[in-house]
């Protein structure tokens, strides 16, 4: 195992795209390689040291697309109107940069929720097929900001101002005057 750097590796990456990896030597015998792909798609990476490949190479690697926060959207009850003792809850459906419905999952929502007594915690659950359940608990009546991101990017529509209305509350609730005829 070598314990320093210095050796001239290349990689070269193939797929759909025009992808240029960065190679950072360490010093340490270990070699740092980054590329960003911009289309989804299956690339075919080549490592070589003096022009010859290394062990276990060509690799295949798959790049799923990932979502466009301008195009992917959320809908549901919540998003609409909110009562303090009903869970308020919706679906973000995740949408790549061609207006294709994701199916599958593994991508990272953010959801800030901002109610008349500060932030509000949200659940995001991915669903695996592209879409992701949000539920959280508004407490108290008044405004609510709901704002879900991407990458920092909000999503369509984001962010939603939702009205939140006292619910009823059955441990609070009687019966008043009544008669039978």
């Amino acid at each position: 195992k070598c314990t320093d750097g210095g050796d001239p590796f290349k990689v070269d990456i193939e797929g759909p795209a025009d992808v240029q990896p960065t190679v950072t030597d360490n010093g340490d015998g270990t070699y740092t390689v980054e590329y960003t792909p911009t289309e989804a798609g299956d690339y075919t990476v080549n490592v070589t040291l003096h022009d010859e490949p290394i062990k276990d190479v060509p690799r295949q690697v798959h790049v799923k697309a990932t979502p466009d926060a301008s195009k992917t959207w959320a809908e549901g009850p919540a998003l609409e109107g909110l009562v303090d003792n009903e869970p308020g809850l919706f679906t973000i459906h995740a949408v790549d940069k061609d207006g294709n419905p994701r199916v599958d999952g593994g991508d990272q929502f953010d959801v800030d929720i901002q109610g008349p007594n500060g932030n509000v915690h949200a659940d995001v659950t991915d669903n695996g097929d592209g879409t992701y359940g949000v539920k959280f608990d508004p407490e108290n009546p008044g405004d609510y900001n709901i704002n879900v991101t991407f990458e920092g990017a909000p999503i369509k529509d984001a962010p939603f101002h939702v009205n939140c209305k006292e619910g009823t509350d059955a441990d609070e609730s009687g019966f008043g005057i009544f008669s039978f005829t």
